[in-house]
């Protein structure tokens, strides 16, 4: 008679073994990715000038003014509309428009080229229903030094995203 083992055999455990590495490389990478300054620095970024574009295209295809603002102290931002009244609203849509910075990423500067207002506490950047906005810079930085810039064209409404050198 046959006795049955009960025991794992050496392909059985050198698939489980491969199967437990292919999944740490996948996963790894992006667990320690999302806690990477300068990776943060960019997706902040990125998030930063896609909802200041939304709430340019807003302002242009509903006719009212849009405010993209700015709390500098903790790191906050969101969008706010004007009604015809001159009311300044607060924007309640599905999308996600407000944010906050993570942790290691802050303001650094936030520069208003018509109104020469540099780093106030809040700033409200004001996006018109003819086209114009605020021209700004607002430029971030992390805790590893990197910085990045988002400014808006005035007239165009174009927003875009540099990396600024470190300056040791």
């Amino acid at each position: 008679m046959r006795k049955c083992s009960r025991a794992f055999t050496l392909i059985e455990l050198t698939v489980v073994i491969l199967i437990i590495s292919l999944s740490l490389a996948i996963v790894l990478p992006k667990i320690t990715r999302a806690s990477d300054p300068q990776f943060l620095l960019k997706l902040s970024t990125n998030k930063i000038a896609s909802v200041m574009e939304y709430a340019y295209q807003q302002a242009a295809s509903k006719r009212l003014t849009y405010f993209f603002n700015i709390n500098s102290n903790n790191g906050t931002y969101w969008i706010s509309k004007q009604n015809k009244d001159g009311q300044e609203l607060s924007i309640k849509e599905q999308l996600k428009l407000d944010g906050e910075l993570p942790e290691g990423v802050e303001f650094l500067r936030i520069k208003l080229f018509g109104e020469n207002v540099i780093s106030q506490e809040k700033i409200a950047i004001r996006l018109s229903p003819d086209g114009y906005a605020d021209p700004v810079e607002i430029v971030l930085t992390c805790s590893s030094g990197e910085m990045m810039s988002i400014s808006i064209d005035e007239y165009s409404g174009k927003v875009r995203t540099n990396t600024l050198e470190v300056i040791n």
